[in-house]
């Protein structure tokens, strides 16, 4: 038997839940900018031999923010309007159910780019990673361009009917669920070369707690970017997977939406972020390992770094694994080698 709401009380929880919503992502656009900010700041400082391959990473950090920044100003203009033209809980309700705004399903279409360049962004630092075996990327690359096509799917119905239609939910919950598996696939590739590399030149360094540690960090900061992403990514596709009309727990559920949703679209746009912020900054793991092959010291803004001269008996195994690392990242402007 279905559960009567009182309507009143229906009304307040979802205006709070919607109302968190704009704050949680207000909070994130925050921290999007300070690292948008700080990250220009640092290219500007670098020296222009040393910012080759920087500016896409640079465009593609501010891309993200402004799309997020336009979402969440039509969110805020939704949820203003909504606020100020209800008379009562009840009249919220019912003008949040019938209520058809173009600037909502932009704000969703916004979000839903910024997933696909996220994502993308993951994928191309895998391809870089695995610059010698390419093939290891198919499978990601797979569930990525699955998503992409789910995804659009997904709107379908809102081109149709704006008024009436929320979006084929099935569409949405698998594209999540695709695109939270994308993230896991990226994670543990780069993770796991990492840390092949870190056990590479464990034997060779002298210092090994104090510079190897370095990688543990790095890895960690690529595994915590997509753990919160995959545990909200997927809490959201569950919700969106058990959400029907006419349940009768449909108010928990709305709640749940909320919740996940935000969190979800908040650390799809900050997870990539975060990869870019220490590319930007020169701080990104192949400075590290240039750093402890060379001996050299490293600030953590880029630098021409100077090899030495004598090679360890063990170096000439690791100097061919990471060849291609360090040609594929001085796209990323962590500076000129000198070998």
């Amino acid at each position: 038997m279905a559960t009567k709401y009182d309507l009143t009380h229906v009304g307040n929880v979802i205006a709070r839940a919607m109302a968190g919503y704009m704050a949680v992502s207000l909070v994130v656009l925050g921290i999007q900018l300070f690292m948008c900010i700080y990250g220009l700041t640092v290219f500007l400082e670098t020296p222009r031999t040393a910012r080759k391959g920087r500016v896409p990473y640079i465009i593609i950090n501010f891309v993200l923010f402004f799309l997020l920044s336009i979402s969440a100003l039509m969110d805020a203009r939704f949820l203003f309007r909504l606020l100020f033209e209800s008379t009562s809980p009840k009249d919220f309700i019912a003008r949040r159910q019938n209520m058809s705004d173009e600037m909502v399903f932009a704000s969703q279409v916004l979000n839903l780019i910024v997933i696909f360049i996220g994502d993308a962004v993951m994928l191309w630092r895998c391809y870089m990673v695995w610059a010698e075996k390419r093939w290891v990327i198919i499978l990601p690359c797979i569930t990525y361009v699955a998503s992409l096509i789910l995804g659009i799917l997904g709107f379908v119905p809102i081109l149709r009917d704006l008024a009436t239609s929320d979006g084929n939910l099935t569409f949405v919950s698998i594209f999540v669920f695709l695109s939270v598996t994308t993230n896991i696939l990226v994670t543990i590739l780069i993770s796991s070369r990492l840390v092949h590399a870190r056990r590479r030149l464990s034997g060779m360094l002298g210092d090994s707690n104090k510079t190897l540690g370095h990688f543990t960090g790095i890895v960690a900061i690529l595994i915590e970017s997509a753990v919160p992403l995959s545990v909200f990514g997927l809490g959201y596709a569950i919700v969106l997977a058990i959400t029907k009309n006419g349940d009768p727990k449909l108010l928990q559920k709305e709640v749940a939406n909320y919740v996940f949703s935000v969190l979800y679209y908040s650390f799809a746009a900050l997870s990539p972020q975060m990869i870019i912020f220490r590319v930007t900054t020169g701080r990104s793991w192949v400075g590290y390992l240039h750093k402890s092959v060379s001996g050299t010291s490293w600030d953590g803004n880029t630098k021409s770094i100077a090899f030495a001269h004598t090679r360890p008996a063990s170096w000439g195994s690791i100097a061919e694994e990471h060849r291609s690392f360090s040609a594929q990242e001085s796209g990323d402007g962590e500076g000129s080698e000198k070998v």
